[in-house]
């Protein structure tokens, strides 16, 4: 019966409709492709979950949020889009994907389909974290009579055919279409009164602590619960999938960017850690983790080739 025609008569409005359907097969609505990425795993919405909840069937289904995603998308949650990208199936999201580069920060809209105050759209900012797992699509062998899954690796941090180019393009054009400064013009336009500098803010810290603030910074330990093996974990440690501790470090030697911490704040090894410095945030990773004492030395990463 499955792409054969069904007559059907209803009735709307107190009238009588007569409509022809196409029988559909749900196994074709049944996800055969899924995206791994850092633990987390993610495809198309099913049919199930677009009946019980009454939601379409676009977006990605988050089965497990991992290491990426786990910060503020709870497993169970449908991903409508990514750096302001429409993902309503799973090409577009993994086109999505190819264009953020490791260790960058970026946009997600989601909802969760369960919640009632979480069904409209919610935005988030998560960290892309390539590095935890092999970025990879998997497709089931629908042929094979073993229904084996075959897979393939994503590319990281490219950017689509295209992008580029309509930015150019788009740059000429804004460029043709100024128009030309005379000092006609230039003499017409009313001359804007510049803003007066505000003073700089004095530091109330006196003593000892203004002489150390410079060398204090934030760090950030994350990491998901499966790699949970040293924290404490409680309420305030947990946030969506993820675990987190935060705590403050010593610069100990800027040049080697190394700096000294405590284990309550770096618990273990396992993890993506984070330094503030200033208005600067970088990754780091545990150089030296006592085995008593509470003392954790961290390496600041370097900068990627281009990064500032």
């Amino acid at each position: 019966s499955v792409g054969e025609k069904v007559n059907l008569a209803v009735c709307r409005g107190g009238e009588r409709v007569e409509v022809q359907l196409t029988v559909q097969d749900q196994h074709d609505l049944i996800p055969h492709d899924f995206i791994d990425l850092a633990f987390g795993i993610f495809h198309n919405v099913p049919y199930q979950t677009a009946q019980k909840h009454h939601i379409p069937l676009k977006g990605i289904y988050v089965a497990h949020a991992g290491f990426v995603f786990g910060e503020s998308v709870t497993s169970d949650a449908v991903i409508l889009e990514l750096n302001g990208t429409p993902c309503d199936d799973l090409h577009a999201f993994e086109s999505a994907l190819q264009q953020i580069p490791n260790k960058e920060y970026f946009s997600v809209g989601w909802m969760l389909p369960k919640s009632n105050m979480e069904r409209n759209m919610c935005m988030s900012e998560v960290k892309m974290l390539r590095h935890w797992s092999t970025c990879r699509a998997w497709s089931l062998d629908p042929v094979c009579d073993t229904r084996s899954w075959t897979w393939r690796s994503l590319r990281e941090g490219t950017k689509m055919e295209g992008v580029e180019e309509q930015g150019q393009e788009q740059h000429v054009e804004d460029a043709d279409a100024a128009p030309e400064q005379t000092p006609d013009s230039q003499a017409s336009r009313p001359e804007v009164e510049a803003s007066p500098k505000k003073k700089a803010r004095k530091s109330k810290v006196e003593g000892a602590l203004a002489a150390v603030e410079p060398s204090l910074c934030a760090v950030t330990f994350r990491t998901v619960q499966q790699f949970d093996m040293d924290l404490i974990v409680d309420s305030e440690n947990q946030e969506g999938d993820m675990l987190f501790c935060r705590g403050a470090g010593i610069v100990l030697d800027v040049d080697a960017g190394l700096i000294l911490t405590d284990r309550t704040t770096v618990p273990q090894l396992l993890g993506d850690i984070e330094v503030m410095l200033g208005e600067s945030c970088r990754s780091a990773s545990v150089l030296f983790m006592h085995p008593i004492h509470s003392l954790v030395v961290l390496k600041v990463d370097p900068l990627p080739e281009g990064g500032s």
